[in-house]
């Protein structure tokens, strides 16, 4: 016992630089007050921010010696609440996340389902607790103590023979990886894993912790501090990678941070580097979001962006996850910016290294033909030209002359619908944010003929359509949409299926982009 000493949030006065070896405390708003005296406010440059804890949901387990028993749901926010206030009161300019809670039985219940029992009746699950919570304290102190839910993800996903993609490289844990990331947003997958099919009702998980964040505290943040699908020596590490940086750009995430599970996460990198590097010279990704659809194609990802008040500057980027199978792409893009050529940026299972194609993408009239080779993920870097050019470098606003097409940048409310571009995350530090400036969809056609997603008018949009000689792979699947995001209360029992799965071989599917 005397190894240690207790944690208090407020010492109140008095704080020292150098605090009492003695006293058998440790205060944290004194200790606060040191980074603030040594490094400067957050707003001058100084700690950023403040996660409140890591995993709370583990004490017992990782701390057992000092903490024997399981957290409790009131216990935290308690905690939560008095550390956050110590920190704002010492550096209000700082952002404080919390709880840093890792997988979807802790956000449901802490991972104490004993006592979340006496809460379930009230909340739908954990998170939503502690948000009302979180934000019934800020408005006790008088200032906000929590700017950002802050969640872990390391996927639990297991591969048709049961493994764990995490630490895995076998053919079936690649397969399973590259389809991994729907987790997050796309409501028709299913993690194989038994935690996912239990809490299914609390899925897909972002739209989901966005629903809870717009009810019970608006204005919070999302980010993931910790996150992972693993291969990160494999291509499929590098597919998920840049998959996931995509979903975080469209799913409005703030911050996160890879957790990699081995040293060689080369291709991991690459997914990274295609967002924040690309050139190698400092090249990044933009930072307006554009809306994109493919159409409900599994087996391929489509991201896209621009600049902040220049839609000249338009990336796409393109994903093909089969093994062994080329897609071919017509892409439209329907601007008022005239988009003629793109250079080609890609990684490949053949090298992590991001190289740069020896051929360019040639539009015209803004449409083009783009083939993907397998297991293959591009950058696409177009430089437009628009005629009509805002001196202030905003394009939009209220115009006199009748032959001027403006694109005017709507206000962005603090949460809007999931279907609807917001504010996104920062990628390697740059803040990627969508307005209604530009927006993208893909097209997929059934049988009955094209499948059309939500427009908005006034944007830029690129369309994929595919080539009508090949059938689709999946003529009925759903469109790329996130579903509008609401809190679901079921009742009943779960059912668990144990299903036999086969591997499918499917054709060429050829994607349709608008």
């Amino acid at each position: 016992a005397n190894r240690w000493a207790a944690v208090r949030s407020h010492k109140g006065e008095d704080l020292s630089i150098q605090p009492d070896l003695h006293d058998g405390v440790v205060y944290m708003d004194e200790y606060v007050s040191y980074l603030v005296s040594t490094y400067g406010y957050a707003a001058d440059g100084g700690i950023n921010g403040y996660f409140l804890d890591r995993e709370p949901e583990k004490w017992d387990e990782n701390f057992a010696i000092v903490r024997p028993a399981p957290v409790t749901a009131e216990e935290l926010v308690t905690s939560s609440a008095g550390l956050a206030s110590a920190v704002k009161r010492i550096d209000p300019t700082a952002l404080v996340y919390g709880p840093s809670i890792n997988g979807i039985e802790s956000y449901v219940n802490l991972g104490n389902q004993q006592d979340w029992d006496s809460h379930s009746r009230e909340y739908s699950w954990f998170i939503d607790y502690y948000l009302d919570k979180m934000h019934e304290a800020s408005e006790a102190a008088g200032t906000r103590l929590l700017d950002v839910l802050d969640l872990h993800f390391i996927s639990d996903a297991k591969s048709v023979v049961l493994e764990p993609i995490i630490g895995s490289s076998s053919t079936f844990a690649n397969e399973e990886r590259v389809q991994a990331v729907r987790a997050l947003w796309d409501g028709n997958y299913t993690e194989n894993s038994s935690n996912a099919i239990l809490y299914k009702q609390h899925t897909p998980i972002i739209p989901m912790v966005q629903a809870s964040i717009r009810m019970y505290y608006p204005g919070t943040k999302l980010s993931f501090s910790e996150y992972n699908f693993g291969g990160g020596d494999h291509i499929s590490g590098g597919i998920a990678q840049a998959d996931v940086l995509g979903v975080f750009g469209e799913q409005d995430v703030y911050m996160a941070c890879l957790l990699p599970d081995s040293e060689n996460f080369d291709y991991q990198k690459a997914g990274i580097n295609l967002y924040t590097n690309y050139d190698g010279n400092g090249a990044s990704y933009g930072n307006i979001a554009v809306y994109t659809d493919n159409g409900g194609d599994t087996m391929s990802s489509v991201y896209a962006s621009v600049e902040d008040g220049d839609d000249s500057a338009l990336r796409i980027v393109l994903i093909n996850k089969n093994e062994s199978t080329e897609k071919s792409a017509a892409v439209t893009i329907s601007s008022d910016v005239d988009y003629s050529s793109a250079r080609v940026f890609y990684f490949d299972d053949e090298s992590a290294e991001i190289r740069c194609s020896d051929e360019a993408v040639t539009a015209e009239d803004n449409q083009f033909v783009f083939t993907m080779a397998p297991q293959t993920v591009y950058l696409l870097e177009f430089e437009g030209f628009k005629e009509e050019i805002v001196e202030s470098g905003i394009l939009g606003g209220d115009s006199d002359d009748p032959d001027k097409t403006d694109v005017t940048t709507a206000t962005e409310p603090e949460h809007v619908d999931i279907s609807v571009p917001t504010e996104t995350s920062a990628v390697g530090g740059e803040v990627i944010r969508t307005e209604t400036v530009t927006s993208i969809s893909i097209v997929g056609t059934d049988s009955g003929g094209e499948i059309i997603t939500e427009i908005v008018p006034e944007t830029v949009t690129v369309t994929s359509s595919p080539d009508e000689s090949v059938p689709s792979e999946d003529p009925d699947e759903d469109t790329k949409t996130v579903p509008k995001a609401v809190k679901i209360i079921v009742s009943g029992l779960v059912v668990l299926v144990a299903a036999a799965m086969a591997i499918i071989l499917i054709s060429d599917f050829k994607i349709k982009k608008k």
